[in-house]
């Protein structure tokens, strides 16, 4: 079976950085990243 992750202790935060990539501008990293993983809307209005 082929992996497509480079290493394991990685794989959160590139997902992360991936979503974020993805989402336009409309979602956003709390403070504290790399050690805190939470990902929020950028403004109070609905997607």
């Amino acid at each position: 079976m082929a992996q497509f992750v480079n290493a394991k202790e990685d794989l959160v935060k590139e997902a992360i950085d991936g979503l974020l990539a993805c989402s336009g501008g409309a979602l956003t990293r709390l403070d504290g990243y790399p050690h805190i993983k939470v990902v929020y809307r950028s403004t109070g209005l609905p997607v």
